[in-house]
């Protein structure tokens, strides 16, 4: 639908939907979305702040395209997940021209899930919401010394008119505001690139690529609870947290990572190949923030008087990461293993965090109604007064920014990096076999492990337990949250792919049987344990555990050159966790009725098909599309409410799309 290269993977066994935000939102090998990596003519193209493919890269541009899942060479790195590998067309000694646009609106489009139930049916929005959207674009590309110097050059227009469904309470729709609002999108995608013929053994290829994009990209967002049940009005919904810090807002850094790699390839025998390389990273980026370490540590102990809280962080100067893969084929049969170390990289994310909210930081405040360290009208003879209070007070100005000179001083809360943090890998072996039957049919399978190690979680390292009682360590702050490296992941799965190929057309299936586990589910800017004193209370199914996949995919070429192609995917349900806004022990930490992840949602099932009629005169070829998304209109429902206190308990809060349509025209020249 989108024509990115990136979705083409979802096609390969071992690859789900990616959670933890940001990313691409493939998750390989049970992997994070942010930890993959992304490769254009051998030169990385990600975003490292965001874990994501940097470059706008139209389909049409692309001569090759690669997905590892697992055991890459050493030429790749700074990925713990996977690599998507795409090599962009050429000029040639022939000239070539395509032209081609995609149109979408929302007459073709069928009408979405509302967000609600009744009586335990799900509600429809009556149509689909205002959208349309126009793609143009084309390449042309040739020689420019015939067999010496070539050209080729791309370019694409995406006008989008879409629209926004806010997810927002009875409370705010009863005095009319909009539910509905207008968004659009435009982008504009260009490519330039030469290539020249060194000699017969080198060649030199130049690109530049660059997307001017114009989107709604300032919003502001916030959350509201329907409870099942009123204990205190205010006039309006009760607000039990808030979260707001003051200071400088620019900071500016610059740093230098540097990637080695040695690896080779011997042929040991007739059948047996054999593959060896080691890779050694370099992260500075941890050191990011070191240069506002002490005038921060200044400012807290010109306050609060005691010692400095921070230290600086040291480079992370140690990750080596061996690869080997041995493969043994006679005849039609091949059978392959592999193994070795694959180090993610820092995306600066946590850095981000910790300058903003500690280092450039005059104070960060942190109210929670439930807890006592971060209550500023809280008193132990009454906890439940103490929580109306605080309620009230956040009350008086909801939405908007609560006046917090006018609330008892409550200490600040601190985030900060472990001076020793590292940057996470996984520990991947894998081994198989491929068998080629003839007349087009090929079948593999192979068994896949991978550990993830050392990822990043916050902790909060200001709680002590004394003579039966939970209390700061540090009591000149609430909550001193350190991310350190205590994450840990782990992932088996048996993958099976099958193709055939025959004169008119190909036909393959895949199924993945995995099984995914970790004790932490932090995004890109890190997760935070729910127990300091006990991280296994986190421990169960990752939130990407999907327990079966299998995805089809077919193509065939009538008379008349009409060609139908298709793809179906099913996905057994996602995990998810019971949560509850009440403490149920006496410890301070919040409270999961259940173990986490222990419920499942819905499964995930969608049909995809194109219809095309080409029409050739003379060396024109003119190509017509029909395409239809989850073509059978199925509902695929996501983010199931796990708040006990929520109306929409155990309930999905939102859909996959349902039916989608689009008509698209290619010319080659």
């Amino acid at each position: 639908m989108e024509r990115d290269f990136s979705s083409l993977a979802r096609l390969a066994p071992g690859i789900t939907p990616g959670v933890g935000g940001n990313g691409d939102s493939l998750s390989m090998n049970g992997q994070r979305g942010f930890s993959n990596g992304f490769f254009i003519d051998g030169a990385t193209a990600e975003w490292q702040y965001y874990g994501k493919q940097s470059s706008t890269m139209v389909q049409d541009w692309i001569q090759e395209f690669q997905v590892m899942t697992n055991s890459f060479s050493a030429e790749f790195g700074t990925a713990s997940g996977g690599i998507l590998n795409v090599i962009t067309r050429s000029g040639s000694n022939r000239y070539q021209a395509r032209a081609d646009g995609f149109f979408r609106d929302a007459k073709l489009d069928s009408a979405p899930f509302a967000g609600s139930f009744t009586n335990g049916r799900p509600n429809y929005l009556d149509e689909a919401a205002p959208f349309s959207q126009q793609r143009l674009g084309g390449f042309v590309g040739g020689p420019i010394v015939r067999d010496r110097l070539f050209f080729f050059a791309g370019a694409e227009r995406l006008k989008k008119n879409s629209s926004t469904i806010l997810g927002i309470s009875d409370y705010w729709r009863a005095p009319g505001l909009e539910t509905v609002l207008p968004s659009g999108t435009e982008d504009h995608p260009y490519l330039v690139k030469g290539d020249l013929n060194v000699n017969n053994k080198n060649r030199l290829s130049v690109r530049y690529d660059r997307s001017v994009r114009k989107d709604l990209n300032l919003s502001q967002s916030g959350s509201a609870i329907d409870t099942k049940e009123d204990r205190y009005a205010f006039g309006g919904p009760i607000r039990t947290r808030f979260i707001g810090n003051v200071g400088p807002a620019l900071a500016k850094t610059r740093l230098w990572n540097s990637y080695y790699y040695v690896q080779d390839t011997w042929q040991l025998t007739n059948d047996v190949t054999l593959n060896l390389g080691l890779r050694y990273d370099v992260d500075r980026s941890v050191t990011v923030g070191n240069d506002l370490v002490d005038a921060k540590n200044a400012r807290i102990v010109q306050r609060y008087g005691g010692a400095p809280l921070l230290q600086k962080t040291g480079v992370d100067d140690n990750n080596f990461a061996p690869r080997v893969g041995v493969v043994w084929t006679r005849g039609r049969t091949t059978i392959r293993g592999s193994g070795g170390i694959f180090y993610d990289q820092n995306h600066n994310n946590f850095n981000a965090i910790y300058i903003v909210n500690t280092l450039l930081s005059d104070g960060f405040t942190q109210f929670d109604a439930n807890n006592p360290l971060q209550n500023p009208f809280y008193t132990p003879a009454d906890p439940a007064g103490s929580a109306a209070a605080l309620r009230a007070f956040l009350a008086r100005n909801y939405p908007f920014f609560p006046d917090v000179s006018l609330a008892p001083a409550v200490p600040e809360v601190v985030d900060r990096l472990d001076p020793n943090l590292k940057v996470s890998f996984t520990a991947q072996y894998s081994g198989g076999l491929r068998h080629n039957f003839g007349r087009g049919l090929t079948l593999e399978a192979d068994y896949v492990h991978a550990d993830g190690k050392d990822m990043p979680v916050f902790v909060d390292d200001n709680v002590k337990f004394e003579n039966g009682v939970y209390a700061p360590k540090d009591p000149r702050f609430a909550r001193i949250l350190t991310l350190k490296n205590v994450g840990t992941s782990r992932y088996d799965a048996w993958l099976t792919q099958a193709q055939y190929r025959w004169k008119s057309g190909h036909a393959g299936a895949s199924y993945t049987l995995s099984k995914a586990t970790s004790n932490n589910d932090g995004g890109i800017f890190g997760g935070t344990a729910t127990n300091p004193f006990d991280l296994t209370e986190d421990q169960g199914p990752d939130s990407a555990d999907r327990r079966h996949n299998v995805v089809l995919n077919s193509s065939y070429i009538f008379p008349l050159d009409v060609q139908v192609a298709g793809i179906a995917i099913y996905r057994s349900a996602a995990a998810y966790s019971v949560s509850t806004r009440f403490q149920l022990d006496s410890d301070p930490f919040r409270d999961r009725p259940e173990p986490r992840n222990s419920r499942r949602g819905d499964s995930e099932s969608t049909v995809d098909v194109r219809v095309s009629k080409i029409v050739r005169i003379g060396a024109l070829r003119m190509t017509g599309f029909w395409e239809m998304f989850n073509a059978l209109n199925t509902d695929n429902f996501i983010n199931y409410a796990g708040s006990l206190q929520s109306a929409s308990f155990a309930h999905p809060l939102a859909a996959l799309d349902k039916r989608r349509q689009q008509l698209g025209f290619r010319v080659d020249f």
